[in-house]
């Protein structure tokens, strides 16, 4: 089953029903709610971390609904969206398949209300979970008051094969296959051209301001979405950088990878010199963008457009290279970009998504560059199964994607409209293109009265 998402009345959604396929395309006006809905996702999704963390951190052989569960989700919840006390009420509802789901809505005292499905959790999965905390609390005792240096190495092994059984057991039951979540918000052009001092700075500014937060009453916290989302991509862009700074470049990571990546990597790396029109580097002098016969730039002096998209690029490639079976939330990939740069952007992504099968990747946008390359992806995939051959002289099969495999939606009004197209299996990219029918009647209009002048 797909896994779906339900909204009443909250924040600028009134009603909305989406299905969250492997891609799902977001779109809408300004403030009309696609945020809203990637990051509930994406809560919804970071769930089964919250619960395994709670859960394997106490001193119980049993699950405690309301501690290892209900606690954390109403502190995420806050955490993410802020106070509940002044909000109407609402309520929201996750399918992870068709048995488990998890619907939150307020309680008479404006407090989170989260409710599971009576089969979330089967007895056979208590009995699971509390056999492997089991064996992990006998394994911690044994740690305790053993010195043989032979038998904790031991040891310790049989804790991290238990410790990934149970994190197995806990992804199994929320349905989650990702290793690796990532939401890349709007802004990322934000660390670029910070000094190392500057960047350690603000990250333990926006990691003390979240603590403060988290220790305050549901009622008096103050929305810290942002700042939370903000804090993990920024902790992400470090390791990224670290990674080139080993390597050097794309083309140093291509050279150490194995020969059934190379092909792989090879095309996002073609893919993403089309956007920088130049290669990337970093060394101990900084990062840059080094441009053929014609020197480098810092990429602090870099373009807006390279500034913006350098993070999705490296993240996507890096993704490629490692393998990871990942949850990517990407706002306004086309941002600042030329629509060849944007049509690169979104490749780059399909390729990073297709290279795991078990990876889901949500876009929202105001372009129709990225629907219109989507369609194209959808319908290589579908010609492609006549024409293999032929349809990846054109666009290399890697890109392809299936229709199945794509949900899209336009957000206006408060509400959620699909705009696939089911008989041809296309997102319908004229929708969000009508206000070129609106410049084009206003053009018309004009002519009309210059002709009108010139006859007079």
């Amino acid at each position: 089953m797909t896994q779906r998402l339900e909204i009443k009345n909250f924040g600028p959604v009134k009603d909305a029903s989406i299905e969250v396929r492997p891609l799902l395309v977001l779109i809408g006006q300004q403030a009309s709610g696609k945020s809203t809905i990637a990051k509930l996702i994406y809560f919804f999704q970071s769930l089964s971390a919250e619960f395994f963390s709670r859960f394997y951190q106490s001193d119980r052989e049993y699950i405690d609904i309301t501690q290892d569960l209900i606690v954390p989700i109403r502190e995420k919840f806050y955490d993410f969206f802020g106070s509940t006390f002044h909000l109407p009420d609402f309520y929201i509802t996750y399918y992870y398949d068709d048995k488990r789901y998890l619907s939150l809505s307020l309680t008479p005292t404006r407090k989170i209300d989260a409710r599971f499905s009576d089969d979330f959790l089967t007895q056979k999965d208590r009995n699971e979970l509390r056999g492997y905390k089991k064996l992990l609390l006998q394994i911690k005792k044994e740690l305790a008051k053993n010195d043989n240096v032979a038998q904790k190495v031991a040891l310790d092994e049989r804790q991290l094969n238990y410790l990934h059984q149970l994190a197995d057991k806990i992804n199994l039951i929320f349905c989650n296959e990702h290793n690796d979540s990532l939401f890349v918000l709007a802004g990322r052009n934000a660390t670029i051209g910070y000094s190392e001092t500057f960047e350690n700075m603000l990250q333990q500014s926006i990691q003390k301001n979240i603590e403060e937060q988290g220790h305050r009453a549901f009622r008096a916290k103050e929305q810290t979405i942002d700042e939370s989302l903000m804090l993990s991509f920024m902790q992400r862009v470090v390791k990224m950088r670290q990674s080139f700074l080993n390597l050097g470049n794309f083309e140093g990571m291509i050279i150490q990878a194995n020969d059934r990546l190379k092909p792989k990597l090879k095309l996002a790396n073609k893919l993403i010199h089309d956007v920088l029109r130049g290669q990337y580097s970093n060394s101990e002098y900084g990062e840059r963008i080094v441009h053929p016969n014609k020197g480098y730039v810092y990429l602090k002096n870099a373009s807006s457009g390279q500034q913006e998209s350098i993070r999705i690029l490296q993240d996507a490639f890096l993704s490629i290279y490692q393998g990871n079976k990942l949850l990517r939330i990407v706002e306004e990939p086309e941002a600042h970009l030329f629509p060849e740069a944007q049509m690169a952007t979104i490749q780059l992504l399909i390729l990073m998504l297709n290279n795991s099968p078990s990876s889901h990747l949500i876009l929202t946008t105001h372009s129709p560059y990225t629907l219109t390359v989507i369609n194209n992806l959808i319908y290589a995939a579908k010609v492609g199964e006549k024409k293999p051959v032929e349809t990846s002289s054109v666009v290399p099969r890697e890109l392809w994607i299936p229709s199945e495999k794509v949900s899209s939606y336009m957000l206006t009004d408060g509400t959620a409209n699909s705009i696939m197209d089911e008989d041809l299996g296309e997102i319908q990219a004229e929708l969000i293109d009508n206000i070129s029918n609106v410049i084009n009647n206003q053009y018309e209009a004009l002519l009309q009265l210059d002709d009108n002048g010139t006859d007079n």
